[in-house]
């Protein structure tokens, strides 16, 4: 019997494959401002990490419909735009610690910015 593959496993084939310095960066070494011309997946990364990072605290309502057009065209078994299911659920915690990781790790930025500007402390 072949094991059936869940649809967070199947975004992290595909995470792993990204070269995320190459694919976020702006002018130089920054992170990127505009919206990269990538996938879905590469979108919902980059607005979350915008908005991890305090560059955009406005809520980022439109990455889940990027990131649920990727799902629909690689045939990933998620819901994350409208109404969610766990699957939908687990794909987007783990692309949520994707691009806080990505900050930190690629770009050596801060992962709370959104949290301080909502706060007041930022």
């Amino acid at each position: 019997m072949e094991s059936q593959r869940v649809p967070v496993d199947e975004v992290e084939e595909q995470v792993l494959e990204i070269d995320w310095q190459d694919e976020l960066s702006g002018r130089g070494d920054s992170f990127r401002v505009s919206k990269p011309d990538a996938s879905g997946l590469i979108q919902y990364v980059w607005r979350m990490a915008r908005f991890h990072a305090g560059h955009d605290t406005s809520m980022p309502v439109t990455a889940a419909w990027w990131l649920q057009d990727w799902l629909d065209e690689n045939d990933i078994d998620a819901s994350v735009s409208g109404v969610t299911d766990d699957a939908g659920t687990e794909v987007t915690e783990y692309l949520d610690m994707v691009a806080q990781e990505v900050l930190e790790y690629e770009f050596g930025m801060q992962t709370d910015g959104a949290a301080r500007a909502w706060s007041g402390i930022a």
